[in-house]
């Protein structure tokens, strides 16, 4: 909670407490205000738990990526990104595409056993977060916009009204075939694809594409997930 937050929720809270001391006495205007005035204090409490939440994850997950020296019989598999063999990081001060990039890990994978665990921070081209992932628990999702599916070698999130990918990943054959939006908080980043020629990365500026429109990438998975859980449209 910041600190404009806990001032007004402390405002708010001691307006409610003086007029609730002499409910019975005030107007019934003032009623009306001072009730909205808890609601008020409320909503902004939440909001702001639910923000810092959203953060200690996202620090939370930040921090794994990569880290897996304590995972015993974790290897990390190469990743297919775009059809180039390169780890995704999402951007860089001189705006390309690099294999190190400071503070703005997007995405971490290793294997154990066959299975695939995932640890990624999906985001829309607004920058909002869509989904967080850490170690193959969905810690935040967006329902109302989106859904997903998943077995124990493919990751994909999609759109609800289209069917649009936003994340996907697939181990086949030791390698991990990544597509999916890669953008900052500020909407900058790129769509990784790919196209006849090998690997594609589109560039978006302040949640725009550049250069091109929204790409097609064909599905895994069949949804919806409640009906088809982890069930793919062309098993290997």
């Amino acid at each position: 909670m910041n600190y404009l937050e806990i001032i007004l929720v402390l405002i708010l809270a001691i307006y409610g407490i003086i007029n609730t001391t002499k409910w019975k006495s005030i107007s019934k205007s003032e009623k009306i205000f001072s009730s909205l005035a808890f609601i008020l204090a409320i909503i902004i409490a939440y909001n702001a738990i639910q923000k810092e939440r959203e953060r200690i994850i996202l620090d939370d997950i930040n921090s794994s990526i990569g880290e897996i020296k304590d995972i015993k019989g974790a290897t990390i598999p190469v990743m297919v990104v775009g059809g180039s063999t390169t780890q995704i990081w999402i951007d860089s001060p001189d705006g390309g595409l690099l294999q190190y990039i400071d503070k703005t890990k997007a995405l971490g994978l290793y294997v154990i056993n066959g299975k695939l665990f995932v640890s990624a921070i999906i985001r829309g081209l607004d920058g909002k977060v869509i989904t967080a992932i850490d170690k193959n628990e969905w810690k935040i999702f967006d329902k109302s916009n989106y859904e997903y599916n998943n077995n124990e070698t493919s990751y994909e999130v999609v759109s609800n009204a289209d069917h649009a990918v936003y994340f996907q990943v697939k181990l086949k054959n030791g390698l991990a075939y990544v597509y999916g939006l890669f953008v900052t908080p500020d909407g900058d980043g790129y769509y990784v694809c790919s196209n006849k020629n090998g690997g594609l990365f589109l560039r978006i500026n302040n949640g725009v594409f550049l250069d091109s429109t929204f790409p097609t990438v064909p599905l895994l998975f069949k949804y919806p997930r409640e009906k088809y859980y982890g069930q793919l449209i062309n098993p290997d």
